[in-house]
C-alpha cells in the first residue's frame, strides 16, 4: 500500500470498526494500511536505504538513467528524488 493513502485508509478503517466487525478483506487491508504508516521512508515512494543508495551511485559517478536501472526506477522518479534532496541540503548537494 501507498504509504500516502495509509493515513486516509486508517481513518477510514477506524470508522467502520466504531460500527461494525471488519471483513476479512477490510482486516488485511486494514493491517496493510498500519505496516505501510511504519515503512521508513519519505512518503513518496522511497525508501532510507533507496535514498541512500542512490546517492552513493551519483557519488561514484553514475547517471540518472544508470542508476535508475540498478534501483529499479524510472529515470524521471531518480530526478525528482534528487532534486528533492537537493532542495533539502540548499548548497551542501552541489
Amino acid at each position: 500500500m501507498n504509504p500516502n493513502r495509509s493515513a486516509g485508509a486508517i481513518a477510514y478503517y477506524g470508522r467502520i470498526m466504531k460500527s461494525r466487525e471488519l471483513t476479512p478483506v477490510e482486516a488485511k487491508r486494514y493491517k496493510a494500511a498500519l505496516a505501510a504508516k511504519d515503512t521508513p521512508g519519505d512518503g513518496y515512494g522511497w525508501s532510507k536505504a533507496e535514498t541512500d543508495r542512490l546517492c552513493d551511485l551519483l557519488a561514484e559517478g553514475y547517471g540518472m538513467t544508470s542508476a535508475a536501472r540498478m534501483l529499479g526506477k524510472t529515470r524521471n522518479s531518480v530526478m525528482s528524488r534528487f532534486n528533492r534532496i537537493r532542495r533539502q541540503m540548499g548548497w551542501q548537494a552541489n
